[in-house]
């Protein structure tokens, strides 16, 4: 299922982007030159159309969902190790409030 969702992803984004697995059932993308807005509305879309997918026979679909955190360099002195926190502390609020949602957290939030 993480191979579909992923080649989902990856269809929505542009040349330049890039997207891969960053660990077990985690993928990361990077949108250079995206503002977090943007970011946000490719992950909307991303996070839709997985949700569109239905794998497995007609007697036992196997609906797809994905959980998303949306972050992005907001600063100079940022760094990507922080950029990641972000992204995760993100990711985990997704999961925590319900799942199958994207969630954007932005360099004040944290």
């Amino acid at each position: 299922m993480n191979m579909l969702s992923g080649e989902c992803s990856q269809q929505k984004l542009r040349q330049v982007d890039i997207f891969g697995r960053y660990g077990g059932e985690e993928f990361a993308g990077v949108l250079p030159e995206s503002s977090l807005d943007k970011a946000l509305m490719v992950s909307q879309r991303i996070q839709q159309d997985v949700a569109c997918l239905t794998l497995g026979e007609n007697s036992q679909p196997v609906q797809c969902t994905v959980s998303i955190g949306v972050a992005g360099l907001e600063s100079p002195a940022d760094t990507l190790e922080h950029l990641l926190a972000r992204a995760d502390q993100a990711l985990l609020t997704a999961k925590r409030t319900g799942r199958n949602r994207v969630e954007l957290l932005r360099l004040g939030d944290t």
